[in-house]
Order: structure tokens, then C-alpha cells, then sequence
């Protein structure tokens, strides 16, 4: 039987002698990888330079008295009002409109949320706590 043999004396069926050598499409991939490795860098020197968002909770934003925590968040032109209400375990939800009026978005028991997200949890279907 005769094997036949590459230009460099090697069994033309045994795999390539380096992987890297013979892979096709080898200068794409590292294109890609020195794209994404620039792309990395600018982000970290974008967030050296304090240019990117400030993502910290402040604790200016929550305030509490009695049985009420209340938090406020951004959305948009308009601020998000969060009130927890302990005693009656309810969230309300309000939106401040540029400071002139406000509204009732959302209001939920809380007792009820954490009893369906306990149950999603462990595998329960949606709706089915």
C-alpha cells in the first residue's frame, strides 16, 4: 500500500503539523482580537479619565421615617418616587413630572411579589406562585 505525502515528506492523512499554521480564516480571527483588545483598552482609559457614567448608588437618594422608605431614580426628564410602606407591605410607585405634578404609576403587594419570586425561583410556572 502506498501513503500518499505532502510537500514536506508528511503523511497527507495525519493531522497538520501546527493547528495555528494551517487553520483557515487565521488573519480574520486575529483581526478580531486585536479590535476587541483596542476596543478594551479605550473603555478602560474612557473610565481612568472619569469620562464614563458614575454608576454608585448615593445615599441622598433614600430617606426614611416610620414605617415609610422612599427612594428616588431618574427616567428620563422625569424622577421615579419609590415608596416602600412597611406596615401595609405595599411598594408605590410615582412619577415626578419636571417637579410640577405627581402620579401614581404603580402600586404592589410586596408580600405577593416575594412569594411569586420565591416560587420562580424553585421552578414554579409564571402566574402560579
Amino acid at each position: 500500500m502506498t501513503t500518499k505525502t505532502n510537500n514536506s515528506g508528511r503523511d497527507a492523512h495525519a493531522g497538520p503539523a501546527d493547528p495555528v499554521e494551517s487553520t483557515p480564516g487565521r488573519p480574520v480571527a486575529r483581526g478580531a482580537l486585536w479590535a476587541m483588545a483596542f476596543v478594551l483598552l479605550g473603555l478602560i482609559l474612557l473610565r481612568a479619565a472619569g469620562v464614563a457614567p458614575d454608576s454608585t448608588a448615593h445615599a441622598d437618594m433614600t430617606a426614611a421615617s416610620g414605617t415609610y422608605t422612599a427612594m428616588t431614580t431618574r427616567s428620563g426628564t422625569d424622577e421615579l418616587l419609590y415608596v416602600v410602606d412597611d406596615r401595609n407591605e405595599q411598594l408605590q410607585v410615582y412619577r415626578v413630572r419636571q417637579a410640577n405634578s405627581v402620579e401614581l404609576v404603580a402600586r404592589e403587594d410586596l408580600r405577593q411579589m416575594f412569594t411569586a419570586a420565591r416560587a420562580a425561583a424553585l421552578g414554579a410556572p409564571p402566574g402560579r406562585p
